[in-house]
């Protein structure tokens, strides 16, 4: 008879129990909450191995990076429609959500080519400033997938042209070319700036274009051969400097090129002093966050390249000198972060970044 009451009450609990949770109400969808400014920090070609041989290098010891004390991480497969991509599908992903072909800017391709709205498109139509930093030149795959469209990479006169006549990001920071000049740059309202020494008292206007270098990418770190050329924590203090009275917040992508191209050299010096100077960048990046909770700050790698594996006791093991399937990591901060988690894919960046500016 007790048994009987024993099972009869255990099975009533189980009832109640069960009842309990179909009943609980669903909790509410909570939405990602807007931030009223978002930067995008891309080592280009930056895979984990070059994060962790920058950290024992400089440091002595892995996971000691300012980018690796971001609260949020997660894994991010930066596959193209082709596979092993390049640095223009992987932008495009970035900035518009949608994979393409190798080689494609912001169009649908495959598809019927037409233009995809990228991040900073969608920012600056919802009244942000805008704007782009290089180590690279200006029309290189990276930043220009963010501000323009093209079927081709290499159409460098076009994009130069879609920048000054379109898109018109109200700030450009990078390597001077043929086809993105000063007289270019000026015809189209920037005011130029050509020298180190000119970020440090910035011309009145809405709209800067800081032309660099004798011509193309700006030289690696690691070679110092910087006179009178900015660095990447040169640009990017005088970008924040320009963009944080904006009204409305800002978009701002910060780019180190060097990175990959010391990569694809399989040179370890020069790829290690380029995280190097990128981390010191996102390191000035949070310092000029400080406490505020109106920033998203992402960091990340478009691809991986080099194949690199890098052991304490015997050095670098290369094991290409080009990109690889490889993931890379990205790490964040700020409204939205919280959504960089686990494994994502790299137009799942774009998602979080646009519901963020929205």
């Amino acid at each position: 008879m007790k048994l009987r009451i024993v099972c009869a009450l255990l099975l009533l609990s189980l009832l109640l129990g069960v009842n309990a949770v179909l009943s609980r109400p669903a909790s509410p969808h909570r939405e990602q909450a807007r931030a009223r400014n978002v930067i995008l920090m891309i080592g280009d070609g930056m895979g984990a191995e070059h994060i962790r041989a920058t950290g024992l290098r400089q440091n002595g010891r892995a996971g000691s990076l300012a980018l690796e004390s971001l609260p949020h991480r997660a894994e991010v497969i930066t596959d193209s429609t082709e596979g092993t991509t390049d640095s223009a599908a992987a932008a495009t992903a970035m900035a518009t959500g949608q994979k393409v072909e190798n080689g494609v800017l912001s169009v649908a391709l495959p598809g019927d080519g037409r233009p995809l709205t990228t991040v900073l498109e969608l920012a600056a139509a919802r009244n942000r400033r805008v704007g782009l930093v290089t180590t690279s030149f200006l029309e290189d795959a990276t930043p220009a997938a963010f501000a323009a469209h093209s079927p081709t990479r290499d159409a460098h006169p076009a994009i130069a042209r879609e920048y000054f006549d379109t898109t018109r990001p109200q700030l450009l920071f990078g390597g001077r070319t043929d086809f993105c000049t000063p007289e270019q740059a000026q015809k189209a309202g920037y005011a130029v700036l050509d020298e180190a020494a000119d970020l440090e008292k910035l011309p009145q206007g809405e709209y800067l274009a800081g032309l660099f270098g004798p011509g193309g990418p700006l030289p690696y770190e690691y070679d110092g051969n910087y006179a009178g050329i900015p660095r990447l924590t040169d640009m990017t203090r005088a970008a924040l400097d320009a963009l944080e009275e904006a009204p409305h917040g800002f978009f701002l992508l910060v780019e180190n090129e060097n990175i990959d191209s010391a990569a694809h050299e399989n040179h370890l010096e020069r790829t290690v002093s380029a995280v190097s100077e990128l981390d010191r960048t996102v390191k000035l990046v949070l310092e000029w966050a400080g406490s505020r909770r109106d920033t998203l700050i992402l960091v990340t790698g478009d691809h991986e390249t080099g194949g690199l594996q890098y052991f304490e006791d015997g050095g670098p093991r290369w094991s290409t000198k080009g990109h690889t399937r490889w993931p890379v990591l990205a790490f964040a901060t700020g409204p939205g972060a919280e959504q960089i988690r686990g494994t994502l894919d790299n137009t799942d960046l774009c998602r979080i970044m646009m519901e963020a500016v929205r």
